[in-house]
């Protein structure tokens, strides 16, 4: 196999599909176990126009960034 057809191959190959569906994107690891993390996500939430998370119900609000809370600092 090849592998995912939208993602840059190992040659460097960037496909059209790729570019398309990823344009204007940012993204960034962060460590939310750590203040200096849950600090940087408040800071970024001010311009964000939507936050995208991938944890297990409750994951978020046990590190105190649920909706409720994100919303309340950054209408």
């Amino acid at each position: 196999t090849t592998g995912d057809a939208a993602r840059p191959s190992p040659t460097g190959e960037v496909p059209m599909l790729f570019l398309l569906a990823n344009r204007n994107k940012r993204s960034l690891a962060v460590d939310l176990r750590q203040p200096e993390g849950v600090a940087l996500v408040h800071k970024l939430v001010k311009d964000a126009d939507i936050v995208v998370e991938g944890f297990r119900p409750g994951v978020m609000a046990r590190l105190g960034l649920d909706a409720e809370r994100l919303r309340a600092g950054h209408p």
